[in-house]
This record gives C-alpha cells, sequence and structure tokens, in this order.
C-alpha cells in the first residue's frame, strides 16, 4: 500500500485508527495527552464538528483548556496536526483539523519497521543457507566459495530459497561444486525461472531428459562413443 492510499484509507475510517496508532504513538513523539487529543479530533470529525473548540475538547476530557490549547500548538509546531483554511463560494472563510500529518508519520514509521524486520529475516535466511552448504559439502566453505555465495545474493540476487534449489540440483546430479550450481543459477535466470517450484519444475524436466532413450540414429553410432546425460555446464 502507497502512502496515499494508506492515508485516505485512514481518513476514511476504513481501518481501525485507535489499533493502528496506539502501538506506535510513543515512536513518533507523542505523548498520553497529545494522543487523546488526536483520538477527539478524530471522533468530532466523524461527527462533522471539524474544528472543535478547547471548550469542546474540554467537555470530553480532564485536561483544562489552557492544557488543551498548549497540547494542540504543540501538535501544531511538530506538525503532527494541521489546520486547513478554506472558502465558501459565499466567501465565508472556515478552518479545519487535518490528522494527515500524523497518517504520513505513521506510514514511513512503519515502512521502516518493515524494511527493518525484512532485513533480519534475510539475515537469517542467508546464515541458514550458508550452514545447508556446510553441512551438504561436509566441511567449512573455502574463502572462495563464501565470496562466490556472497556474490549470488549480492550481486546477482538469487533469492536464498532458489540458491538451496540448485543445490539440490547439483546434488542430484552428482556435480557437488560451485561453478555447476552457479551454471544452474544462470539458466534459471536466461530462462525466467524466479520461484523454487519453477526450478523444481525444471529440474524435473531436465531429469526426463536425460533419462529419455536415445533415437534410433543415436543407437548406430559406434559403442564406444557414450551418448552423455544432461549437463547444466553445456548449456
Amino acid at each position: 500500500m502507497n502512502e496515499t492510499v494508506f492515508i485516505r484509507t485512514m481518513e476514511q475510517g476504513s481501518t481501525n485508527v485507535a489499533g493502528m496508532l496506539l502501538p506506535h504513538y510513543a515512536s513518533l513523539g507523542i505523548t498520553e495527552q497529545e494522543m487523546m487529543i488526536v483520538f477527539h479530533i478524530e471522533a468530532f470529525q466523524k461527527e462533522g464538528v471539524t474544528f472543535p473548540t478547547p471548550e469542546q475538547f474540554a467537555g470530553r476530557m480532564s485536561l483544562t483548556e489552557q492544557a488543551i490549547v498548549g497540547a494542540l500548538r504543540s501538535l501544531l509546531q511538530r506538525e503532527v496536526v494541521q489546520i486547513l483554511e478554506s472558502e465558501s463560494e459565499e466567501g465565508i472563510r472556515s478552518e479545519a483539523f487535518s490528522l494527515t500529518p500524523v497518517w504520513k508519520k505513521l506510514y514511513h514509521h512503519l515502512n521502516k519497521e518493515e524494511k527493518k524486520a525484512n532485513r533480519g529475516t534475510r539475515q537469517d535466511e542467508e546464515a541458514a543457507l550458508y550452514r545447508t552448504f556446510e553441512e551438504e559439502f561436509a566441511r567449512p566453505l573455502s574463502p572462495m566459495e563464501t565470496e562466490t555465495l556472497s556474490m549470488w545474493l549480492d550481486h546477482d540476487a538469487y533469492d536464498p530459497p532458489l540458491i538451496r534449489q540448485a543445490l539440490k540440483e547439483a546434488v542430484l546430479s552428482g556435480k557437488m561444486h560451485f561453478r555447476y550450481i552457479d551454471r544452474i543459477l544462470f539458466d534459471w535466470q536466461k530462462q525466467g525461472v524466479r520461484t523454487v517450484q519453477q526450478a523444481q519444475a525444471k529440474g524435473r524436466q531436465v531429469r526426463m531428459q536425460a533419462r529419455r532413450p536415445t533415437s534410433s540414429t543415436q543407437s548406430e553410432q559406434p559403442k564406444s562413443k557414450n551418448v552423455p546425460l544432461y549437463n547444466w555446464l553445456e548449456q
């Protein structure tokens, strides 16, 4: 969801505003009193009151009007809330509170948290991938192998699950070396293979071709010439 859609969703009340904002308001630098002001602005808006007075706020809160004015001033200065001015066709000017700034702050905060979580997940996947390689090779990876694996992840941007599937193909083919795995990944990239499911299907197809009986023309070849099995390296 992009920023515009997120803000529109929040302003239309299509989601639980309290549920979205409560876990994160402290991270946004909003105090408890200010948070209640924001909630009341949102509640007033639903009632059609776009610019409630300090007196109206005080009628619903335990704060004094002076404290409410101070909280509103702080929210405005820190651009958590803003005041929009408009003029009707009759020339009547009006003002309204807008919560768009706080929704923008919340959107960017959630986006940042999501990226942080994704980085953590990615790091866990990569660490598990290194361990899988060492288990399959039954030894620690050499510096060159470690660098190659790092290149696949960072430079070539292969997904860890796809690299793991290429390793499985190498194991099934009995060709346990990095050059062979690199060729598999390169061929998959050229053929538009992007998911593990696509890679598994491609692997089954390759093995079926390798087991397919040779043609009559090939059977007439001198017996001294062996027909090679399918090899990723020759593609």
